[in-house]
């Protein structure tokens, strides 16, 4: 219940939050179908299709996470030029 509140009272937050949950999620599962396809390539009849699935899943994850946190992406990005 409070829930459904603070969604009816600070929709700006709950989408935010919302898109950072389907990120982090899209990114976290495409990761573990990569690393499942190349521990079980001998027993899936086609691991290329999961490891593909895997990273376009974790493509698709990983804008969604930096789109909702800008701030790390400049941060990451100095890190890397430093």
């Amino acid at each position: 219940m409070l829930t459904g509140q603070v969604a009816l009272f600070c929709p700006g937050a709950t989408a935010v939050a919302l898109v950072m949950v389907i990120g982090y999620r899209a990114f976290v599962v495409g990761m573990l179908e990569i690393i499942y396809a190349i521990q079980y390539r001998r027993a899936n009849t086609h691991p290329w299709l999961t490891g593909l699935a895997g990273l376009l899943s974790a493509v698709f994850g990983l804008p969604v996470v930096m789109y909702a946190f800008p701030d790390a992406v400049v941060s990451l990005a100095w890190l890397i030029g430093r």
